[in-house]
């Protein structure tokens, strides 16, 4: 999992690792985040079983949108 750290978008890296404040002042970071929820909703791109992150991370949950 490590590897596909360095795919992370600059921009999602940088509003994970800013505050809960700083990302809601932010007009460009906060972008896909929850504030009522305090979640996170992102689109990725995956090839092969996508549903064992919801295994690995057991925050999260996965929607299939196209197959």
């Amino acid at each position: 999992m490590a590897e596909q750290n360095e795919k992370i978008n600059s921009s999602l890296s940088l509003a994970l690792q800013v505050s809960e404040n700083e990302l809601v002042q932010s007009g460009s970071l906060q972008f896909g985040y929850q504030q009522e929820a305090r979640q996170w909703q992102v689109i990725v791109k995956y090839i092969g079983d996508i549903k064992c992150f919801e295994e690995i991370f057991q925050d999260t949950r996965v929607v299939e949108l196209l197959n």
